[in-house]
This record gives C-alpha cells, sequence and structure tokens, in this order.
C-alpha cells in the first residue's frame, strides 16, 4: 500500500487544529504569543521591548524608556488584529 506524502503546510495545519482541539482554553496561543514577540516586532522594536506574558488575552510588553513607551502606544495598530 502506498502512502501519500503531505507538505510541510498540512502537518503544521493539522499540528494546529489538534492544539486548537486540545487547549480550549487558548493558554498554548497566549504562550506562543508572548514566545514570538521578538520576532514578530522586528529587530529595533524587539532591542527595547519584552513580552511578559497575556492577561485576559492581552499581550504584556515592558518596555526600557518612557519613549519607548510612547513609541510603542503609536505603533500599537500594526501589532493588533
Amino acid at each position: 500500500m502506498k502512502r501519500d506524502r503531505g507538505t510541510q503546510g498540512d502537518l503544521r495545519d493539522a499540528i494546529d487544529t489538534l492544539v486548537r482541539r486540545l487547549d480550549r482554553s487558548g493558554r498554548l496561543r497566549e504562550a506562543r504569543a508572548a514566545d514570538v514577540w521578538a520576532e514578530a516586532a522586528g529587530p529595533r522594536v524587539a532591542a527595547h521591548t519584552r513580552a511578559r506574558g497575556i492577561r485576559e488575552g492581552v499581550l504584556l510588553v515592558d518596555v526600557d524608556s518612557n519613549a519607548w513607551a510612547a513609541e510603542l502606544a503609536a505603533m500599537a495598530p500594526q501589532f493588533t488584529e
């Protein structure tokens, strides 16, 4: 019996589906969001920020100065859905 070989995308989709089914609370997705902050924010922003965690579905980000707090607030629309 010959098996069809799927693509990496097929495997990723299957894993995502499984995680959604097993993680009804969304905690795994939240943890992943905090883990990928630096990559999503880009090197310039990541150099001045650090994801602290998630509270009530909101990613909490620490900044290294008041200037960066203002900068990040101004950039917020590009990081939200």
